[in-house]
């Protein structure tokens, strides 16, 4: 019995406030300009492997007993790596692995598309920049909207 699996990496398409495209184009440039994603998957893939592994060998019985792995199985393995994206992006990972342009000049300044109705606290009060607006304190990089962050997912397919 051979079984081709994929493990895949992406964002769910919704809207995202820094682009009229929607989630996944802002996604696809990330990918394309900073290799965010695939540079999570190789920093990564010993731990997505061991989740993987895990999985099928926790079902090993029913996949020998059916000949047949279904996806489902994969659950907790995708929602553990999902959660180690998140880690990844929240500890500024990605900002030591010599990527160019990493930092990115919008976490520098503090940009947080979330708060642009002012609710930040950590604004710095009236100060402004020519392309980003209000500004604020550092923060990690890839996360100023929190929408590319909350709504990664990976998956399992046949």
């Amino acid at each position: 019995m051979g079984v081709n699996l994929k493990i895949a990496l992406g964002v769910l398409d919704i809207d995202h406030p820094n682009s009229p495209d929607g989630n996944f184009e802002v996604a696809k440039d990330l990918e394309e300009t900073y290799k965010l994603f695939s540079t999570f998957a190789e920093w990564n893939l010993k731990t997505i492997s061991t989740e993987i592994v895990n999985a099928i060998d926790s079902n090993f019985e029913n996949i020998v007993n059916t000949g047949q792995i279904n996806t489902g199985i994969f659950k907790q393995a995708t929602d553990y790596i999902e959660g180690d994206f998140r880690g990844f992006l929240d500890s500024s990972l990605i900002e030591g692995m010599g990527i160019s342009g990493v930092p990115t000049e919008a976490a520098l300044l503090g940009v947080r598309t979330k708060f642009k109705k002012g609710s930040a606290k950590d604004w710095v009060k009236g100060k402004r920049t020519e392309s980003y607006g209000l500004i604020g304190t550092r923060r990690p990089s890839f996360i100023d909207s929190g929408v590319i962050r909350e709504s990664f997912r990976a998956w399992v397919e046949k």
